[in-house]
């Protein structure tokens, strides 16, 4: 989210993030639990986003998310699982309020599944086929839009990588471990991911 705002500001953009809907706590014990134990990252997600992305003003769901066609251009849907569809087409992710004379546009979408559910493909390709410009994360996402979609589809690197690594660095501040290290981070700890690590420190085992 960082690095595809600065990369369109440093482009001479203006720019804006907007707030889909609010968060809600959850009333569940399992869940209060989990927020006292995460308090700390939860605290730096909030200083971050504060602190380093610049929002339109105001909360929007499906019942506003239309008042922004008086505001903005364009509007760019991306990037991490935004289209999947496993509890069906979301229609601010789909753009579905936004005006037809406005640029529709994704940038390394992500759909986080192999393919769209039968369900849901009439409603995909619907949705999709007024897209000015499609752009997705892994090739088996373009693949699989290829099918119901007659539009070029472009694959792009996630927008972490539009910015360099001297200002992740500079924005990152000084290292908290001062050995060399190997850092593990995955959705999901699979089998797969634990050996790679593991043959990584056999070559480095200067690393901890």
């Amino acid at each position: 989210a960082y690095a595809l705002q600065k990369t369109l500001r440093d482009s001479g953009y203006e720019a804006y993030h907007v707030m889909v809907g609010k968060r809600i706590k959850s009333t569940k014990l399992k869940y209060k639990i989990k927020s006292v134990l995460e308090k700390k990252k939860n605290e730096s997600y909030d200083e971050f986003m504060n602190n380093r992305l610049i929002f339109y003003p105001g909360s929007f769901d499906e019942s506003n998310f239309y008042l922004l066609n008086q505001e903005f251009d364009v509007f760019i849907s991306g990037s991490d699982q935004v289209w999947n569809m496993k509890a069906g087409v979301n229609p601010i992710w789909f753009q579905e309020t936004v005006e037809s004379e406005k640029k529709k546009i994704s940038y390394a979408a992500s759909m986080g599944i192999k393919d769209v559910p039968a369900e849901y493909i009439s409603e995909t390709a619907r949705a999709l086929s007024d897209f000015n410009c499609i752009s997705v994360r892994e090739d088996e996402a373009k693949s699989a839009l290829s099918n119901y979609i007659s539009g070029p589809i472009e694959t792009h690197v996630d927008p972490v990588f539009l910015v360099n690594r001297s200002e992740w660095e500079e924005l990152a501040g000084s290292r908290i471990a001062k050995n060399p290290y190997i850092f593990v981070y995955g959705t999901e700890m699979t089998k797969q991911i634990k050996n790679a690590a593991y043959e990584l420190k056999e070559q480095h085992p200067e690393c901890s």
